[in-house]
């Protein structure tokens, strides 16, 4: 049985979870704080504080839904949240934005320019603004490009020809 696609999850299950900071896979993470606060006049939005408790890490990611995703239990008194997610939900789907993200986050050695141009891909595409995200990522292969001294430029216009200097790029740093 094929479980790879678990590798590109944030949340596996209510219990487990890939650490974006750490970079293990299937570690255990616990919330260790919930909120609610006012996004809009209409609508409220329900924050988790998430932390790592792979050993040596146990950093802390930051995770927004517009559902309560906490269960519940009934007492006496009522009922009483419990600081544990609920069984059966894709914690990736009910999540409009998560920081870090799921999939990485980008090291202090990367320039400053790229990190902020990926940071801004990457709200805009949790926003939905795909055509930003788009042209975020665009930006961040320009930069990268003027960063390794890799732009190549055509010869009758002057302008830059980015599939060439790409392919010069990719020449430069070749698979050892």
């Amino acid at each position: 049985m094929d479980l790879s696609h678990l590798d590109k999850k944030y949340f596996i299950d209510t219990r487990i979870y890939n650490c974006p900071f750490c970079r293990r896979g299937n570690v255990v993470y616990r919330i260790i704080d919930s909120f609610i606060f006012d996004w809009s006049n209409e609508s409220k939005v329900f924050g988790y504080l998430v932390k790592c408790g792979s050993n040596g890490c146990e950093k802390i990611s930051l995770h927004f839904s517009k559902k309560e995703l906490r269960k519940t239990t009934r007492s006496e008194y009522g009922l009483t949240l419990m600081n544990e997610f609920k069984d059966n939900i894709d914690l990736d789907n009910e999540f409009f934005y998560s920081r870090p993200t799921s999939f990485f986050t980008i090291d202090e050695r990367i320039n400053k320019k790229i990190r902020d141009l990926v940071f801004e891909a990457e709200q805009s595409r949790q926003a939905n603004l795909l055509v930003g995200g788009s042209a975020c990522l665009r930006k961040v292969i320009y930069e990268l490009l003027e960063f390794e001294k890799s732009i190549l430029r055509d010869k009758k216009t002057g302008h830059a020809n980015y599939q060439e200097s790409i392919r010069n790029l990719k020449n430069k740093f070749p698979k050892k």
